[in-house]
């Protein structure tokens, strides 16, 4: 019975240790990482945490929600307003950390199917979203609003009463704004600040690369963080490019807006690049890099539509327009090296 016992405890307070590091408000990513090479290692891994999850949502049901003479008396303290005023901040703190730790878990089950994305959401306004290389994901904002992320993207949104906050710490998104003229919509980049009460619009943050904005309906008024009095303003159908402060804006027609924001259909289109800034693009979307090995084919124009994670049919796509030979890399199974085919 001992060894029994034993041959249990050893998984149970595995599954708890990672229970109790994902339940914390602040999770970094070096932790996140770690927790998925976890649940990656075995299915019995995700079932286990799945459970206790499951089990500590129902204890925290029967023990830790607030009784009904509790609410009945915080009704009483704090009438509700004519939109419904939410629960005061003890009742608010125990559910959404309880809806933290849910929100988490939810996440993580698109790993058993291989595009890892996670999010995290509260009842503050709060939601933090991101998608791993190669993933593409939709996302919902409290509001009604949506985003789209694309490979290896990040966004931080705070939305309260008088404003809707986006921070894009890295990456593109296209964002469906809802409409609410009495809360702008305003997605921040390091040194810009774009603008918006309802529209759509994608902006893109690289770094080594200049901030893209791209309108597809509405307006949208960019401005300078640190010139917050020089705006400009975009309409559908315009793309603007901004170093620093330098904004520059030129129209585009729907083919080619439909072309830059292709990645949002699970596919890259291009029509003329260089085969240096093709390959910078579908290495954004894989784990094995492409390696431009002969200088020669740098400068070469690439036209095509290609699904951005299938390196097995864009490698003979290039070999046969372009002529590009694709060999593994001596040192590292994770470059492919182009060179040019005699």
């Amino acid at each position: 019975m001992k060894n029994e016992r034993s041959e249990i405890a050893g998984p149970v307070l595995e599954v708890a240790r990672w229970y109790a590091a994902m339940d914390m408000d602040s999770v970094d990513r070096a932790t996140r990482e770690q927790f998925v090479k976890w649940l990656r290692d075995s299915p019995d891994h995700m079932a286990a945490f799945l459970a206790l999850t499951e089990m500590a949502w129902n204890i925290g049901q029967m023990r830790d929600l607030p009784t009904v003479d509790e609410l009945v008396a915080s009704a009483a303290d704090h009438p509700s307003s004519a939109d419904g005023s939410p629960l005061r901040d003890r009742e608010k703190a125990r559910v959404s950390g309880r809806w933290m730790s849910l929100s988490i878990i939810a996440a993580l089950i698109v790993v058993v199917l291989g595009t890892l994305f996670w999010f995290r959401s509260d009842f503050h306004g709060r939601q933090d979203f991101a998608t791993g290389i190669g993933g593409v994901h939709d996302f919902s904002l409290q509001d009604g609003s949506r985003i789209k992320l694309s490979t290896n993207s990040e966004v931080h949104a705070r939305l309260t009463s008088s404003e809707r906050k986006i921070n894009l710490m890295r990456g593109e998104a296209l964002f469906t704004v809802a409409k609410d003229e009495t809360r702008p919509f305003v997605v921040f980049t390091p040194n810009i600040a774009v603008r918006a009460t309802g529209t759509v619009f994608g902006v893109r943050d690289y770094p080594g690369e200049r901030v893209q904005i791209s309108v597809t309906e509405g307006s949208v008024a960019v401005t300078c963080r640190s010139q917050a009095a020089a705006v400009t303003l975009l309409s559908a159908g315009q793309i603007a490019t901004a170093t620093q402060c330098q904004v520059a804006i030129h129209r585009t027609d729907a083919k080619e807006m439909a072309r830059r924001l292709s990645w949002t259909t699970g596919k890259l289109a291009f029509s003329g690049e260089t085969l240096a800034d093709v390959v910078a693009e579908i290495n954004r979307f894989n784990r094995r890099q492409l390696v431009i090995a002969d200088p020669r084919l740098a400068n070469e124009r690439v036209v095509g539509v290609f699904a951005p994670t299938d390196l097995d049919s864009i490698l003979p796509a290039l070999a046969e327009s372009n002529h590009v030979e694709a060999q593994p890399a001596a040192d590292s199974a994770e470059v492919i090296r182009l060179s040019k085919r005699e």
